[in-house]
């Protein structure tokens, strides 16, 4: 890489430091221990997969795992590719509990509602309007390109 001229000749940044033609950064480096491998500690190379924003971190892993198998078959038999860490099971299990908090709330006020009250036909109003509720607000985001899972980071 040519870095200045003097004196008409040309001076290259070889001739003013110790250049290597070599990673950014070869003090980062991966070796893989445990499992199959035990200690011997082979390389490994980390590849980190970042969703655009506004983009569903599921779809993103879901996509990458169905990719995973034709990355494999383009790669040596040596190689073998897994995945390191994935946000995506969190964010499932976060989905799977507030899918479980809004049942039991449903189902506990309705009963309180109906402890109070000691009327059926006075509970099955808000028993019916509060799953109406929900399905209306579903029905509204799904046309402008949400849903409950899309609304997690």
């Amino acid at each position: 890489m040519i870095i200045a001229y003097r004196n008409g000749s040309v001076v290259r940044l070889e001739d003013v430091a110790h250049v290597i033609d070599s990673v950014e950064d070869d003090k980062n480096f991966s070796q893989i221990y445990g499992g199959e491998y035990g200690t011997k500690a082979p390389a490994g190379v980390n590849l980190q997969v970042m969703r655009q924003p506004g983009s569903n971190t599921i779809e993103v892993t879901d996509n990458i795992k169905r990719l995973l198998p034709v990355f494999q078959a383009q790669m040596p038999p040596t190689v073998h590719l897994g995945i390191r860490g994935d946000r995506s099971k969190n964010i499932r299990e976060a989905f799977h509990d507030i899918q479980f908090t809004m049942a039991a709330t449903l189902a506990l006020v309705i009963m309180v509602i109906f402890l109070f009250l000691r009327n059926f036909s006075a509970t099955m109003i808000p028993a019916m309007a509060l799953p109406f509720s929900i399905v209306g607000t579903f029905s509204v985001m799904l046309p402008a390109g949400f849903s409950a899972s899309t609304t997690f980071p």
